[in-house]
């Protein structure tokens, strides 16, 4: 009767154990959806800046063709001043795609972070769901044992 008793209450501090991991592991996946939820704020306010940032460079290359069309035109007054516009022209070009660029890779980086961070909530929530089906059946042999014993 001793070692039933021995029994029942390790199953119980094991129970308790599973109990707390399950809480603490609760806790975890509500702070990775906190986490996600912040990354998607962030995605959203980063694609509306996207957004207004390809419209301004698509302006400024418009702006930069019609520059050049018309220091083209004029070009028979002045050539060195005006070869000297179009490469500053052609440098502003290229700062122009790598900011572009860089907002790009920045955007994509981000994507594959919440992604990452997706598929460790998708397999803390399996987790989760398979120990809360043990602890149920732990429970249950658990009672069928006090039962059995009559205790």
């Amino acid at each position: 009767m001793d070692s039933d008793k021995e029994i029942i209450e390790l199953l119980n501090k094991l129970s308790y154990e599973m109990c707390s991991k399950i809480d603490g592991i609760h806790f975890e996946i509500n702070s990775m959806k906190s986490a996600i939820s912040t990354l998607n704020s962030k995605i959203e306010n980063n694609s509306k800046t996207m957004d207004v940032l390809s419209k301004s460079i698509d302006a400024l290359y418009k702006s930069k063709e019609n520059i050049i069309k018309s220091l083209e035109s004029i070009n028979s007054m002045n050539p060195s001043i005006i070869a000297d516009l179009i490469s500053k022209l052609s440098n502003i070009d290229k700062v122009i795609s790598n900011t572009s660029e860089k907002i790009y890779n920045s955007n994509n980086s981000t994507y594959n972070k919440l992604d990452s961070l997706n598929q460790d909530l998708s397999f803390l929530t399996h987790k989760i769901i398979q120990s809360e089906k043990d602890l149920f059946t732990i429970q249950e042999k658990l009672k069928n044992l006090i039962q059995n014993n009559n205790i």
